[in-house]
């Protein structure tokens, strides 16, 4: 199946709608200790080009744990859909400025872009 940009742009703008308004938790290795939640923007990407949505605005919170980042779980504002990929400060689906989170400090996401493959 091959899906061409205009169709790539609706799915990739269809989950930033999914995830506009609802939380980002940033987690240590298999899940196992939440470091912080990010309360998302809404709209928290912009409209979508060519299959591919980027991050708008400012994603940070207070690290509420100390632990190393490595996982992201995004969750819907009425918490019933769920998606989860890995952080790092590079070589990662999702960048943040520090992966090294020590509680009370501040976790920021730099870089996100959410891709609806082609085929």
């Amino acid at each position: 199946m091959t899906s061409n940009n205009a169709l790539r742009s609706v799915l990739s703008d269809e989950f930033a709608a999914t995830f506009a308004g609802g939380t980002l938790e940033i987690r240590t290795t298999g899940g196992s200790t939440l470091l912080g939640t990010i309360t998302l923007p809404n709209p928290c990407f912009g409209a979508a080009s060519n299959g591919v949505s980027t991050k708008t605005g400012t994603w940070s919170t207070t690290a509420v744990a100390t632990g190393t980042a490595r996982q992201a779980i995004f969750i819907s504002a009425d918490t019933l859909k769920t998606t989860t990929l890995t952080v790092a400060e590079s070589a990662a689906e999702m960048i943040i400025d520090n992966e090294d989170i020590i509680s009370g400090g501040t976790i920021t996401v730099s870089t996100f872009t959410y891709t609806t493959p082609a085929s």
